[in-house]
């Protein structure tokens, strides 16, 4: 079956006829050729007949992430630059894991087109093919936090620490924003935050849960975790609230201070996983 349709017969013997109307109106929501394609609208969306049709230029790849690839990727209709998120469709995995990937890009997509905040990076469209789906976003980071921290370490240089100082209020208010909006991010880590000039951005969306329609922020069932930043409920597995997403961030938090006090980040990581105290929060000094 190949959209557009023109009739309903087809979709009666699959779909309720209130849904088949629906389904009628949206579809010239999606674009079938790559002219036709626009980037900018959240909820901008194209299906191509093969993964060549997709009007982008592979340029680099940028890593890979729990469900898919990452590469920077060049517009061919507006000749920017963006990052384009890659994950194999189910059949290709033939087993349940294929079909939790496709649920995971499901959910990122749907939190994406509702995130809009300076320090969340923007998706700006999204493609499938028969193989592939894909999310476009912008802009392309320079690095991630994590990668900034290491070279932070070992670096004299004063920029390092007046951008780490900067970004603690970013990341605090990324989080108020994401919680104001009913949505929990649930893997906050610095791989999971891209450093953008001076600027720094939430990415990875794919565990997070979008309470909305949910009247509470509450669950049972934690799917996915870094170990390292994970709040002692969700490791426990046991009901966990929009407050773990602030326990990643102040676990972020401590490594960011770590490397302003001239420490290296494994001396924090010994102590997040020891029940000791750890002793660069026992007596507070100013900032290097």
């Amino acid at each position: 079956m190949w959209i557009p349709l023109t009739s309903d017969t087809t979709l009666r013997q699959l779909l309720k006829p209130e849904i088949c109307f629906q389904f009628l109106r949206a579809q010239d929501r999606v674009c079938l050729h790559s002219k036709c394609f626009r980037l900018g609208p959240r909820d901008s969306h194209g299906h191509f007949a093969t993964r060549h049709d997709a009007p982008f230029e592979r340029r680099r790849s940028i890593g890979r992430g729990r469900i898919g690839r990452v590469d920077e990727v060049l517009s061919l209709s507006d000749r920017r630059v963006y990052a384009r998120k890659t994950i194999r469709k189910a059949s290709d995995f033939g087993d349940n894991r294929g079909r939790d990937d496709i649920e995971s890009f499901r959910c990122e997509v749907q939190v994406l087109r509702r995130i809009k905040h300076q320090h969340c990076v923007q998706m700006v469209g999204s493609y499938t093919n028969p193989r592939n789906l894909a999310i476009i976003m912008s802009p392309v980071a320079d690095s991630n936090l994590k990668d900034f921290l290491q070279l932070a370490e070992t670096s004299s240089e004063p920029r390092y620490a007046l951008r780490i100082r900067e970004w603690f209020g970013c990341l605090a208010t990324a989080i108020q924003y994401l919680h104001m909006h009913h949505i929990r991010h649930r893997d906050i880590k610095p791989a999971n935050i891209l450093v953008h000039g001076a600027n720094v951005l939430l990415v990875d969306f794919e565990l997070a849960l979008d309470w909305k329609d949910l009247g509470q922020s509450t669950t049972n069932t934690n799917r996915g975790r870094t170990p390292l930043y994970a709040a002692p409920e969700v490791m426990q597995e046991l009901e966990s609230n929009s407050t773990s997403d602030i326990w990643s961030l102040g676990c972020v938090f401590l490594e960011m201070v770590t490397v302003l006090k001239g420490k290296f980040i494994t001396v924090a990581r010994v102590f997040q996983l020891s029940d000791e105290k750890c002793p660069l929060l026992q007596q507070p000094q100013r900032y290097r």
